[in-house]
């Protein structure tokens, strides 16, 4: 019964235009999403997106990207908020968002490609190929998407670098909006520690 439950929030939720990325990004959220997504953008009024994520798999991060596109190519403003931790795949997700969101201490991870490749010498060299493409599509988005007054943030060149290293990048709140991977730090007014 707890799937029936959470199924009829999940439909009041897509009555108020509120859709939720909570868990790993595979192929059956990445098919919730572009239902919900399809649906959606069939009014052109703004849809929130409240992402706790610590990523998942490239490929349906993609396809969940693809539905966001798609609302935003039919009028609809999508508004990203970090609930939490915004991680990897999740993070590129945030960033493709009409408006990006957190508060101080939610947290942005990005890093580089991670995978394992199978098959022969020419199996792993397309393998290679293709994450060379995927890094540069995702650095490409990390530049122009950014927001930061410091330019070094809206180079390419210095994501591209920082995905090859691969080390995990750790964003919190302010640390975000100065690297411009947010537009706004909200103030949940809770009390200074």
């Amino acid at each position: 019964h707890g799937m029936d439950f959470l199924d009829s929030l999940d439909a009041n939720l897509l009555k108020e235009r509120t859709v939720i990325l909570n868990s790993d990004i595979d192929d059956y959220l990445a098919g919730k999403l572009t239902r919900m997504f399809q649906l959606l953008a069939q009014k052109p009024d703004p849809i929130l997106l409240l992402i706790s994520s610590h990523g998942g798999e490239v490929d349906a991060g993609g396809a969940i990207v693809r539905a966001i596109r798609y609302a935003q190519s039919q009028g609809c403003r999508v508004d990203g908020e970090v609930r939490g931790s915004c991680m990897s795949m999740a993070a590129l997700i945030l960033e493709i968002c009409d408006t990006r969101v957190m508060s101080r201490d939610d947290i942005i991870m990005i890093h580089g490609l991670t995978g394992a490749t199978i098959g022969d010498l020419r199996n792993q060299k397309a393998d290679v190929a293709l994450s060379n493409r995927m890094m540069d599509s995702h650095a490409r988005l990390l530049a122009t998407r950014n927001t930061a007054e410091n330019p070094q943030y809206q180079d390419y060149s210095y994501w591209r670098t920082k995905l090859d290293d691969n080390m995990p990048l750790y964003y919190i709140g302010e640390e975000a909006l100065i690297s411009g991977l947010v537009d706004e730090v909200i103030d949940l007014g809770e009390n200074e520690t």
